[in-house]
């Protein structure tokens, strides 16, 4: 078997698990060791048939985040992490209207931390580390009827 098959073999096996982003392939194929010239025609042929898209694979990557709870930033994070470019981060990002699902988790959050010390830190903390902004988090708290300084 030779490399560019077994290179083409192995992207198949990582495609087989789940989307990849063009970069995830390549460092995977490099952490394999093999030549750059052969990483090239690898994605090349991946690319060409369909199999590596980044801009359909940002959108669908964006979505399930989404569907798990994480907010914009998180997204756009995550996204970056992965080797998407901006611009494909940006659009997937921008199909998302994270109001409606801020709302739902701190209405969840309130009541899970209701009562407890320090509910509104902990609240906030929480939806901060999901990557929702201040400014929304504070708003969804003020709509949701709870005030960050009661305790």
């Amino acid at each position: 078997m030779s490399d560019y098959t077994r290179a083409l073999h192995y992207a198949y096996l990582l495609l087989k698990y789940r989307l990849r982003s063009r970069y995830e392939i390549v460092s995977r194929l490099k952490q394999k060791k093999y030549s750059p010239a052969l990483i090239t025609r690898v994605v090349a042929y991946l690319e060409q048939n369909g199999y590596i898209n980044d801009s359909q694979f940002a959108s669908k990557y964006a979505a399930a985040l989404y569907e798990r709870g994480y907010g914009k930033r998180r997204v756009q994070l995550t996204l970056r992490r992965l080797g998407v470019a901006d611009e494909d981060s940006r659009i997937a990002i921008a199909r998302d209207d994270e109001r409606e699902r801020l709302n739902e988790l701190t209405r969840r959050k309130i009541t899970y931390y209701q009562g407890k010390k320090n509910s509104a830190a902990k609240v906030l903390r929480s939806l901060l580390a999901r990557g929702f902004l201040y400014h929304d988090i504070m708003r969804a708290m003020e709509e949701q009827g709870f005030n960050r300084y009661e305790d």
